[in-house]
């Protein structure tokens, strides 16, 4: 799947619309490659990105993933981390943020 879509609309509670318009925006503006995962009704359930270093072509940024709630303690996260960790790069920076409540 490409950047940017196609969704699948599902329920959200009143003034995610604002939120997902500022992330469809933000994911048109990246730099870097995005992995997205679907379930089997072709909903997205989890995703992440990479970006080559502009310093060292074989260093590898790990950007951000997201799974959705639902889908958590499956091996989502996972399987982004290890298809995000390209054999190719000799380095990886893993820069980690507090988990959101």
């Amino acid at each position: 799947m490409g950047r940017g879509g196609p969704y699948r609309e599902v329920a959200r509670p009143a003034g995610a619309s604002c939120v997902r318009t500022e992330f469809e925006a933000y994911l048109q503006r990246l730099s870097g490659a995005v992995i997205v995962i679907e379930d089997d009704t072709r909903c997205v359930v989890a995703c992440g990105e990479w970006a080559t270093s502009r310093d060292d072509a074989h260093v590898a940024n790990l950007c951000w993933s997201m799974v959705a709630q639902r889908s958590h303690r499956i091996g989502l996260g996972r399987m982004l981390l290890c298809a995000r960790l390209l054999p190719t790069y000799r380095h990886r920076d893993i820069a980690t943020s507090a988990p959101s409540k």
